[in-house]
């Protein structure tokens, strides 16, 4: 596998009708973020003309293994990854954004296995196994084993090409909120394989930051449902609980996670 002009070679499909020059440039390639993407949204991206959509990701791997690029490694994706790693807040400018189809976390429902969107998979197709940033097991889609090989050789050619410094989950960067691409993925042998570098994987949990409840501006909540703006309205912080990747889990009284620089405390 190689790369042309940051896109990889030309047997893959690529939506070269984006606008690349409306486009930020990545200022370093250092990581590779591993997420996840549902059927119907992967459909339209490898489908439908895209040239006034901003895509979110780099490339959509579906599960049989086919790739579609949406836009070259060195541009930045549109849109907000929340979360950062280690001193890199905003990891959106140094990130390659890989989508794998598949619908990651699923409901049983007596023998049935259910994913959000209402698609039933088969027990087959089904994972048990508990999250990284979880207590408890859970239910998944596996990954077919042509998507994961697909997948470690883009990685390959990405961390050889552009000295990438690791591969990581969502669930890393954005912990507690983002759950892909879950147990089901490789995601440590993977990247222990490709990868010199290994990546800590503790939690800072039980961080006793506020003994007192104390006021704080807000120009912004993650909420628990999705993001939300607050223009500024005050919120009580009731509790901190733990500090993971730049957020702090917080109970406050409108609920939700607080990315730690919007706090002014």
């Amino acid at each position: 596998m190689k790369l042309l002009n940051h896109y990889i070679d030309s047997q893959i499909k690529q939506h070269k009708n984006v606008v690349c020059t409306l486009l930020d440039d990545l200022i370093s390639p250092d990581f590779i973020i591993i997420k996840n993407i549902s059927q119907p949204f992967a459909y339209t991206y490898k489908e439908n003309n895209i040239s006034q959509t901003k895509p979110d990701v780099h490339l959509v791997i579906d599960r049989i293994g086919n790739i579609t690029q949406l836009i070259p490694f060195n541009k930045q994706v549109c849109g907000e990854i929340h979360g950062s790693w280690g001193i890199y807040k905003n990891i959106k400018s140094r990130a390659i954004v890989i989508a794998l189809e598949n619908h990651g976390r699923l409901c049983k429902q007596d023998d049935s296995f259910i994913s959000w969107e209402g698609t039933v998979l088969e027990k087959t197709d089904v994972f048990e196994g508990t999250h990284r940033n979880e207590d408890s097991p859970n239910y998944w889609e596996k990954y077919p084993k042509g998507q994961t090989l697909i997948t470690e050789k883009i990685n390959q050619c990405l961390v050889t090409t552009y000295k990438v410094k690791c591969i990581l989950g969502y669930e890393e960067v954005c912990p507690g909120l983002k759950v892909d691409p879950g147990p089901a993925f490789p995601l440590e042998i993977m990247r222990n394989k490709l990868v010199k570098k290994q990546v800590s994987t503790k939690t800072n949990t039980g961080l006793d930051i506020l003994n007192v409840t104390k006021k704080i501006d807000l120009s912004y909540i993650l909420a628990d449902n999705g993001f939300d703006s607050n223009n500024g309205k005050e919120a009580k912080i009731i509790n901190i609980k733990q500090k993971n990747g730049g957020w702090y889990k917080v109970n406050v009284d409108l609920g939700g996670f607080l990315k730690e620089e919007w706090i002014n405390l």
